[in-house]
């Protein structure tokens, strides 16, 4: 995600515009896209939000094509599918305590 307009991404920044009771022809023509893209934006953020998120729960994880088609010669080796391959390797990073060695983007937390 990158930043725009001062939120932390564009899906950000057209929900809080919304949220000003800018209409989806406005927010388009600000952010240089399609009126319709807003709309669908919009309406898959809303769909997003009102899902309460669980963490007793497992959760999906969209992944995608060209991340899948460069782990697939690693699954292969297993013998796995990729995305068990992404399972494994989240549960490994997690398990020993690597997030922070491996997005190497900020202090680790402790």
């Amino acid at each position: 995600m990158k930043p725009v307009m001062g939120y932390p991404s564009q899906t950000a920044a057209i929900r809080a515009l919304k949220a000003k009771g800018m209409q989806c022809g406005e927010i388009a023509q600000l952010l240089g896209m399609k009126p319709k893209d807003v709309t669908s934006a919009a309406i898959i953020a809303t769909k997003h939000r009102t899902k309460s998120f669980s963490y007793d729960k497992p959760q999906q994880v969209y992944l995608g094509i060209q991340t899948i088609a460069a782990l697939k010669p690693h699954a292969d080796a297993r013998g796995i599918m990729p995305t068990k391959l992404v399972q494994m390797l989240i549960d490994i990073v997690v398990r020993d305590g690597m997030v922070d060695a491996v997005l190497d983007d900020q202090e680790p937390v402790a």
